[in-house]
């Protein structure tokens, strides 16, 4: 799995009428690369993932603005195999995604220490 993806969906409508760089619709929704950097590297992952929303910001911003849409980032991090893990979400990264009404999922991958 890539590190970072943007997961849209436009519920109630087919998206192909929304235009959206590297996306590949699938009846209502699309994955998009945002960031490579794998699970082992949080900070690198959200390095690329604000400079990615920087970079889009306006068409993420429309996409957003279409009734029904939601889109999150969702992080794939790697969760080491112990009692608890916590992760802490940057305040920058917070305050980018909100600011165009994105939402962060972390998706945790259990692997061996």
């Amino acid at each position: 799995m890539a590190g970072v993806m943007l997961r849209a969906s436009l519920l109630g409508s087919e998206g192909a009428e929304v235009h959206f760089p590297g996306a590949e619709w699938r009846g209502s929704s699309f994955n998009v690369v945002v960031s490579e950097v794998d699970g082992s590297d949080f900070p690198g992952q959200v390095r690329e993932a604000l400079a990615y929303l920087e970079l889009h910001s306006t068409v993420v911003r429309e996409l957003l603005n279409h009734p029904g849409a939601e889109a999150p980032l969702d992080f794939g991090l790697w969760k080491n195999v112990g009692p608890s893990q916590s992760v802490s979400i940057p305040a920058e990264l917070a305050m980018a995604a909100g600011a165009l009404g994105l939402g962060l999922d972390l998706s945790l991958y259990a692997v061996d220490e």
